[in-house]
């Protein structure tokens, strides 16, 4: 299974600070950014067999400034691979 965190759509509208202006636990920082993320990847494998693999499509960055960043990306798969993600999909344009 795929989770969809890429091409503009609602998970990549809460990782980037541009479209994410959000003032409470799921906007400002990006630890908080990313927490939707994060919870849609615990609850599917939580759901789902060990051996089931789970990916998640991310962007590489927006390209937008101040937007989604590589470094942004770099430490989103880091909070990625505690969680048994078995593939990250990262996008570049």
């Amino acid at each position: 299974m795929e989770i969809h965190a890429a091409h503009g759509y609602l998970l990549s509208q809460f990782l980037s600070s541009l479209s994410n202006r959000r003032q409470d636990r799921w906007g400002g920082s990006l630890d908080n950014r990313a927490r939707l993320l994060l919870d849609i990847v615990r609850g599917v494998r939580a759901a789902v067999a060990p051996g089931f693999a789970v990916a998640v499509k991310l962007n590489s960055a927006d390209f937008q400034r101040g937007g989604f960043s590589p470094d942004d990306a770099k430490a989103v798969v880091a909070m990625l691979a505690p969680l048994g993600v078995d593939l990250v999909e990262h996008l570049r344009r």
